[in-house]
């Protein structure tokens, strides 16, 4: 508690009144004057001893300064040390050592290379593993001289912190989620506009019979927003969205397929072109074609492609197939300008398909793609519909 004594100047508060400390007087006796009305007062010492004794009387702390600090401090000040927390008067107990070892070795700079050595001096007296610092102590040090060095001023003000969460009453908040589960978490998809309309119209039928401060408040539609932001986003866009679009936008992203070497997993694809093709004749339309492309997914280089107007058929598939089995010797024959060539070809190992494509055959069946699997020993997945993430780059 901060340290004061009967001297001038000095401000003393008994029962509801204030009192400024004139002089002392012959005899123990203390003149002081009534702050309010002027008025002057005789006192024994010993009767302001015993006043203090009995809590009758008190020191009015005097802060050093003003403004919104000093301000803050005088709260802290006429607040009871016992209405704080246990853990927090320990914390501020542990924190008064520090600047006790500060005061003591006054007149210093309040520099960080004069500060951080008696910092650690005291932390390893006290075993502290976590010791505040050189700004925290300085501005602690400020705060505890001002108030007398009184350790409430550098008391923690957890508990004055702001409620979490909602403050809405119960009823309210009943009527609230009720009409957001109706109207919001719907495939319709209400607007939360619309859904603080319906809050109001509801709550106003509720207070029809009641009157005075037994109404319902009617909360605004910024609180509405605050209240369906609590909500886990998972389950608004399941009730909004639907399951399968949730579980795409919340989907954790591991590592796809992995592959160590070249031909391990080709992927195929069925994609229409851009371009519509015009006959050179007639100049004549005759469509968009397909283009079934092959890629290995080590390397990320194309094996094969397949160019037609057919729509994605087994026969696409296998003209692929054989484009990304066999040597492209065709293209430095029919392509003089390309200077590179096209190295790619082999067996794959790994053959992924789509099951939503007519390339996807049971493998119960005889068809040519199966048999094909057989002759080169090679094997299939099928990536299931509606997931292109499933089938790695060939897809992106």
């Amino acid at each position: 508690m901060s340290l004061y004594t009967l001297t001038r100047g000095n401000r003393v508060k008994i029962g509801a009144s204030e009192f400024v400390i004139l002089q002392r007087l012959p005899e123990d006796r203390w003149q002081l004057q009534n702050s309010l009305t002027g008025e002057w007062c005789t006192f024994d010492g010993s009767d302001l001893l015993d006043l203090f004794t009995r809590n009758e009387a008190s020191f009015v702390v005097k802060l050093h300064g003003c403004g919104p600090i000093a301000d803050r401090l005088a709260e802290k000040l006429n607040r009871d040390l016992s209405s704080y927390a246990p853990e927090l008067i320990a914390l501020a107990t542990k924190r008064v050592q520090y600047l006790k070892e500060i005061d003591r070795r006054q007149p210093i700079s309040m520099a960080p290379q004069s500060i951080q050595p008696l910092i650690q001096i005291v932390s390893r007296a006290l075993s502290d593993s976590n010791p505040p610092s050189v700004r925290t102590m300085c501005r602690d040090y400020r705060k505890w001289l001002s108030a007398g060095r009184d350790i409430r001023a550098i008391l923690f003000r957890y508990s004055d912190r702001g409620k979490h969460g909602t403050r809405m009453l119960p009823e309210v908040k009943a009527i609230s989620d009720q009409v957001v589960d109706e109207l919001y978490m719907t495939a319709e998809r209400k607007r939360v506009p619309e859904v603080h309309l319906e809050i109001v119209r509801r709550l106003e039928e509720a207070n029809e019979f009641r009157y005075g401060n037994d109404r319902l408040p009617i909360p605004g539609r910024r609180t509405i927003y605050r209240e369906i932001a609590r909500r886990s986003p998972y389950e608004v866009m399941v009730a909004r969205y639907g399951k399968r679009r949730a579980e795409m936008a919340f989907r954790v992203s591991g590592m796809g397929p992995h592959t160590s070497r070249s031909l391990e997993r080709v992927v195929m694809d069925h994609t229409p072109s851009d371009l519509i093709v015009v006959d050179d004749d007639s100049m004549l339309p005759l469509g968009r074609p397909t283009i079934t492309t092959a890629l290995d997914e080590y390397t990320r280089c194309p094996m094969g492609f397949n160019a037609g107007f057919e729509p994605p058929s087994c026969l696409a598939v296998m003209r692929c197939l054989k484009n990304a089995i066999l040597p492209k010797t065709y293209v430095k024959r029919e392509f003089p300008s390309i200077r590179n060539q096209w190295e790619c070809y082999g067996v794959p190992e790994l053959i992924v398909v789509d099951t939503t494509r007519p390339s996807s055959i049971p493998a119960t069946s005889n068809g040519p793609v199966y048999r094909s699997v057989l002759i080169f020993n090679t094997q299939r997945s099928l990536c299931p519909g509606t997931k292109a993430r499933w089938s790695g780059s060939r897809a992106r």
